[in-house]
C-alpha cells in the first residue's frame, strides 16, 4: 500500500485504552523526541509498523550511503529512539523502508528498489526485534523493475511480499506474491491471480493472517480503469476468493490497501464515490471465506479525502487513514479514523492540531493499545526540526510528530 510522496514524512504515535465504545477514556502522559538531521528527501514515516514494545518508522528517501539507499527507525514504547536499521549491503540497495512489518521476533523491511545483477528487481530484509539482520529475501523468478518488496506483512513465521510490477507470462505489471518461511528464507508460494492481467498490479498491498493471505490489485479492470479487485489465498489448499464488491465501480481502487486479522479482511476503495462525492473513499470488510459483512464510511465523508488510503486491523478495531481530508486548518491537512468493525460504527475521528502538517493518515497501523499515523509536514525549513505535541478533546489525545521527532501518548488507566 505504499507509494512514493515527493514530501518528508511526519509521525503520530498514540497509545491509550482500548475498549470497545469507551476507547480512549483516560489521561495522557506526554513525551516527545527529537530526531536531528530529518529531511524532506528522506519520506520519514512512508510506511510505519509496531508491535507492543516498538515502533519501526520507513525512511526509503534517506540518502546512506548512496542516494536514496533508505533507512528505518526503532523506538521504544516511551517514544525513545533505539537505532537504524540499514541492509548489510546498502550500496546496492534503494528505498529500503518502503514497506515495514513488525511481530514479537521480527522486523521486515521492503526496498522494492534495490539492483541484484538486473536493474532493480527488489529485495526484502528480515531482522531480529534487536535489528541485527538476519537474511535477504528475493524472488525465486526475479525480474528486472519488478518492485518486489513494494508491500510486505508478517504472521508469526510466514512474510508475504508484494511485486506490483512483475510481469507475468508476458502480462506487462500483472503482479505477484510471495509468501516465504521467516526464520529459513524458504519461499513457500508465488502466487498470481487467476485471472491476471496486465498493469493489475497484483501484490500492490498484501496481509497475512492465519493461514490466509490478502493480495490487493487496486489497478485490475472487472469493471472498468482501476475498478480493482482483491484475492484471499487459503494456504492450507491453495485456492484462491476474488473479492469485488457489488456496487464497485471504475476509478474505485478496491485493493488499494488491505489488512487481515484472524477474523475480519479490510480493504481499502480510496477512489469511491460516496453520496455524489468524487473520491471520497470506503472500506469493506469481509470474512476469511469472502463473505460481505460490512462497508465502512466515514461520517463527514467528503470530495476526494481518500479514505482507505491506508488501513490497518487489531481486533474489533479498524483505524483508517483520509490522507487528503480537508479540515479547518489546512486543504487537504488529512485524518484518520477509528472504526469498530463489527457493529460498522465510526468510534472516533483523529485529526492533527499542527498546521504545517498535511496528508496525515498517509500510513497508519495498530496493535493492542497502541496506534501509529504518518503524515506529511510541510516545515519552510528543510534543515531544522523541532517536536510538536498537539492533544485533540477528550476522550481522546494525539501527538503528532514533525519530520525529525516522535511524540508518545501513554493513557494511565483508572
Amino acid at each position: 500500500m505504499n507509494n512514493f510522496s515527493t514530501a518528508a514524512i511526519a509521525l503520530a504515535f498514540v497509545t491509550t485504552s482500548v475498549m470497545s465504545s469507551n476507547l480512549f477514556a483516560s489521561t495522557a502522559r506526554e513525551t516527545n523526541l527529537n530526531l536531528p538531521g530529518i529531511k524532506h528527501a528522506d519520506l520519514f514515516g512512508t510506511d510505519v509498523s509496531l508491535n507492543s514494545t516498538m515502533t519501526v518508522i520507513g525512511a526509503p528517501g534517506r540518502s546512506y550511503p548512496d542516494f536514496e539507499s533508505g533507512t528505518a527507525f526503532i523506538f521504544d514504547m516511551k517514544g525513545n529512539y533505539v537505532k537504524n536499521l540499514r541492509a548489510n549491503d546498502s550500496y546496492s540497495v534503494s528505498n529500503f523502508g518502503e514497506a515495514i512489518a513488525i511481530n514479537d521476533q521480527h522486523i521486515v523491511v521492503g526496498a522494492p528498489m534495490t539492483e541484484d545483477h538486473m536493474s532493480f528487481p527488489g529485495a526484502v530484509y528480515v531482522f531480529d526485534t534487536q535489528g541485527i539482520q538476519k537474511r535477504k529475501l528475493t524472488a525465486s523468478d526475479k525480474d528486472s523493475h519488478a518492485q518486489f518488496g513494494a508491500a510486505v506483512d508478517l504472521y508469526n513465521n510466514h512474510v508475504i511480499v508484494g511485486s506490483p510490477f512483475k510481469e507475468v507470462n508476458d502480462e506487462t505489471w500483472a503482479g505477484a506474491a510471495y509468501i516465504y518461511d521467516v526464520n529459513t528464507g524458504q519461499q513457500k508460494f508465488r502466487i498470481t491471480a487467476d485471472d491476471y492481467n496486465e498493469t493489475d498490479h497484483f501484490g500492490n498491498a498484501v496481509a497475512i493472517s492465519s493461514n490466509t493471505a490478502l493480495i490487493g490489485a487496486y489497478s485490475h479492470e472487472h469493471r472498468g480503469d482501476d475498478s480493482g479487485a482483491a484475492y484471499l489465498f487459503d494456504m492450507q489448499t491453495g485456492k484462491q476468493e476474488k473479492l469485488i464488491p457489488t456496487d464497485n465501480l471504475e476509478d474505485d481502487q478496491f485493493g488499494y490497501s488491505v489488512a487481515l486479522s484472524e477474523e475480519y479482511a479490510l480493504i481499502g476503495a480510496p477512489g469511491a464515490d460516496i453520496n455524489d462525492e468524487d473520491d471520497a473513499g470506503s472500506v469493506y470488510v469481509y470474512d476469511h471465506q469472502g463473505t460481505f459483512i460490512n462497508k465502512l464510511i466515514a461520517d463527514d465523508g467528503d470530495f476526494i479525502d481518500h479514505f482507505g488510503y491506508s488501513v490497518a486491523i487489531s481486533g474489533d478495531t479498524a483505524i483508517i487513514g483520509a490522507y487528503f481530508d480537508d479540515n479547518e486548518f489546512l486543504f487537504q491537512h488529512g485524518s484518520a479514523y477509528l472504526f469498530d468493525i463489527p457493529s460498522g460504527k465510526q468510534i472516533r475521528k483523529i485529526v492533527s492540531k499542527d498546521e504545517s502538517a498535511s496528508f496525515f493518515g498517509r500510513a497508519v497501523d495498530i496493535h493492542g493499545e497502541n496506534f501509529v499515523i504518518g503524515s506529511t509536514n510541510s516545515s519552510a525549513d528543510d534543515t531544522i526540526f523541532s517536536s510538536y505535541l498537539y492533544t485533540v478533546p477528550e476522550p481522546t489525545s494525539l501527538a503528532l510528530l514533525s519530520l525529525s521527532s516522535l511524540v508518545l501518548l501513554t493513557r494511565k488507566r483508572h
